[in-house]
């Protein structure tokens, strides 16, 4: 019974796989080298530049000190006397 049900889901999943093969697109064939000629070709206009520039400066950046100035160690101080 296990055989044959192994068979059978083996079956079953390499069909569709073979039914729905697609044939391979035939290779398109471009030439190596294409020349394109614009001795014929007129352009006309005018140059257009902007009328205004736009220069932004960025500001310096100022960070929070790490270390506090402390004005007084007056409690250190009076601890260390106690240690004496």
């Amino acid at each position: 019974m296990n055989r044959w049900f192994t068979g059978l889901l083996t079956l079953m999943l390499t069909v569709p796989g073979v039914a729905f093969a697609e044939e391979e697109a035939p290779q398109e064939a471009f030439k190596k080298k294409t020349v394109i000629e614009f001795s014929e070709v007129r352009l006309s206009g005018e140059l257009v530049k902007p009328s205004a520039t736009l220069v932004r400066v960025r500001r310096k950046t100022r960070f929070a000190p790490l270390v506090r100035v402390r004005g007084d160690f007056r409690p250190e101080l009076l601890a260390s006397t106690d240690a004496l």
